[in-house]
């Protein structure tokens, strides 16, 4: 399965379907890549990543065409605070643990990988400075840019 299945199987979406010109899976996913570039700062610089997106890109993500313009647009800054404020922390973790799994292999010997993703930034179940993180392998992340979609 792709990032975008496991993010949609496992992370709810917490916001009615009016709201949903970006689904949370689709969301997700563009903080990921975002991450994996070294993209993160904020959701200013998520926002700005965002924009560099072409209209496929944003197809893939699932966006929806914006009434306005009839284009995806890419998101705004309080649309990434939007959803780290009501993603699902653990969720999120859990998701990102399956799909990370499947394609590297269960870590036998793990190492602590961490996405960045803080409770200074929204993502909290209740602890203080808790951070959603992943395992490592001895190898990396490696070749699984082309499963994002």
């Amino acid at each position: 399965m792709s990032l975008m299945e496991v993010l949609g199987k496992e992370v709810s979406e917490f916001r009615s379907e009016q709201a949903q010109t970006y689904p949370v899976a689709g969301m997700l996913a563009l903080i990921a890549m975002a991450t994996f570039c070294d993209v993160m700062h904020g959701q200013r610089d998520l926002a700005a990543f965002g924009r560099t997106l072409s209209q496929v890109q944003m197809r893939a993500l699932k966006f929806r065409c914006v009434p306005r313009s009839n284009q995806r647009e890419a998101p705004g800054e309080t649309t990434f605070m939007r959803v780290f404020a009501g993603a699902d922390a653990a969720q999120v973790e859990r998701a990102l643990v399956l799909w990370q799994d499947q394609m590297l292999g269960v870590a036998q010997d793990s190492l602590p990988v961490d996405f960045g993703f803080s409770a200074v930034r929204g993502w909290s179940s209740g602890k203080k400075n808790e951070r959603v993180a992943c395992q490592g392998m001895p190898g990396g992340l490696r070749g699984v840019w082309a499963d994002f979609f």
